[in-house]
């Protein structure tokens, strides 16, 4: 199954905890004759329940399934990229370490669950990934916050967490949190057809 990412936004309905694209992007693919009548369900969890996000399929010219998924999801991840962004610039940017970090995440976004072996692998996943997002991003901070150095850092990875946090500095402005978080997924999906973590 392909997977393909929209910038199109979602509604959370509260009646039945199901998130639902908008009525006029499922009406044009409705009338182009594109939108299949199966979806794909992924596990979402915001603000302390689990929600199920439906995907809608759509068919290419060659008949083969694509699903159509918001940018601000990961496919088989549990958070929305925001989450695990933020995660990752507060613990770059203050002295907290990974399970102070993610106790302080799990209260913001009101998470039930959310463990700072996962803010390892996501920071590690981004830091591997650091090539590529320089390539996307399309302006750097020119003033970041200040890597705070732990001791485990070795030169090499502070150089790269310093590039890192120039790049996704923008993440801990919350009017930016969203919309830069799933515009990152968006061009990185399209760019190098994979997602960043």
């Amino acid at each position: 199954m392909i997977i393909t990412l929209t910038l199109d936004k979602i509604k959370i309905f509260e009646e039945n905890l199901c998130i639902k694209f908008s009525k006029e992007l499922l009406d044009e693919l409705t009338v182009n004759n594109t939108i299949r009548e199966k979806t794909v369900s992924y596990k979402f969890n915001y603000e302390n329940r689990e929600l199920r996000l439906e995907c809608p399929l759509i068919k290419n010219s060659s008949g083969k399934n694509i699903v159509l998924c918001p940018a601000i999801k990961l496919p088989f991840r549990s958070y929305p990229i925001y989450v695990y962004l933020h995660a990752i610039a507060m613990y770059l940017s203050t002295n907290m370490s990974m399970r102070e970090v993610a106790k302080k995440i799990r209260q913001e976004y009101q998470l039930e669950t959310f463990a700072h072996t996962t803010l390892s692998r996501a920071l590690r996943k981004l830091a591997n990934a650091i090539c590529k997002l320089v390539q996307i991003v399309e302006h750097t901070c020119s003033n970041p916050p200040n890597v705070v150095a732990k001791k485990h850092f070795s030169s090499t990875m502070l150089k790269i967490y310093k590039v890192l946090m120039a790049l996704i500095s923008p993440i801990l402005d919350r009017s930016q949190r969203v919309e830069f978080s799933a515009m990152l997924n968006y061009r990185f999906f399209n760019t190098f057809h994979e997602f960043p973590l």
